[in-house]
């Protein structure tokens, strides 16, 4: 196990370990007011774990990380008393479905949400959920099946202050430029985007960016392989300020002859 704690006892984080159980972590949350709790590689927490940091916690802790793979829709309906949270990620959330997730509506507080293999999140949900969730400015989505170009239109339109934003999808397509467009269109406040393995997003929608959103430093386009390398370096050249990964999570380089035209070397162009 790796463990982690601060000397005032607030925080506690706790990675790769498969054999501390509720009962070790329980008596940790009765003796300490936890602000922050990273458990993210703890595999046996179950409801009993969420029901003591409600009653012990929910006053002070404002950054939760949990593994969801023993967790399921009561688990959450308790969690959303935690009123306090400004952080929350839920790893491995395949046995949450959408009536569970709406719970989390309640978390009024949250700035950053991250769900992982939340397949049964869809995009109705998101739009319930991103309704009530007025403060989120970091949003990450990995491996959300039920998500569709909807599901960003509507977020598009409820969240134009998110500031960070991350998709990725392993196993589904089921996002497009359509959808991708809609969000850089309507949150202009991003500053970093990271889009993974969205194998029907195409090459018109990395100009969006900068004409979109001033503020963007950041793009990840990783196993993004239908939008051509060419254009990716060209996008590169005109917006140097801009970090951009492509294909292969490797920095574009900008186009020489982009380079070129704009410092009026006519020679560079001709060669």
């Amino acid at each position: 196990a790796v463990v982690s704690t601060q000397s005032t006892g607030e925080s506690l984080g706790i990675l790769q370990c498969d054999d501390i159980t509720d009962r070790g972590i329980e008596r940790i949350i009765r003796t300490c007011k936890l602000r922050t709790l990273e458990a993210g590689g703890v595999l046996n927490l179950r409801t009993p774990t969420i029901q003591n940091l409600v009653q012990y916690c929910s006053s002070t802790l404002t950054f939760l990380c949990l593994d969801g793979g023993n967790l399921g829709d009561d688990s959450l309906r308790v969690l959303s008393g935690l009123k306090t949270l400004h952080h929350l990620e839920l790893q491995y959330c395949d046995e949450f479905t959408c009536h569970g997730l709406k719970s989390l509506q309640n978390l009024r507080s949250l700035t950053s949400l991250k769900l992982s293999r939340c397949y049964d999140l869809t995009s109705e949900c998101l739009h319930h959920l991103l309704s009530s969730l007025k403060r989120v400015t970091r949003l990450h989505l990995n491996d959300c099946l039920g998500l569709d170009d909807q599901g960003l239109v509507d977020l598009s339109e409820l969240s134009p202050q998110l500031q960070y934003l991350e998709l990725s999808q392993s196993y589904s397509h089921s996002l497009t430029d359509v959808g991708i467009a809609a969000v850089l269109s309507g949150c202009p406040q991003l500053v970093s985007l990271k889009l993974k393995g969205l194998k029907r997003v195409h090459s018109f929608v990395t100009l969006l960016p900068v004409l979109n959103c001033p503020k963007l430093r950041y793009l990840y386009l990783g196993g993004c392989h239908n939008i051509p390398t060419y254009f990716l370096e060209v996008v590169a050249a005109y917006f140097p300020h801009l970090t951009l990964l492509g294909h292969y999570a490797v920095r574009v380089e900008p186009a020489h002859f982009v380079m070129a035209f704009r410092e009026g070397k006519d020679d560079d162009l001709i060669d």
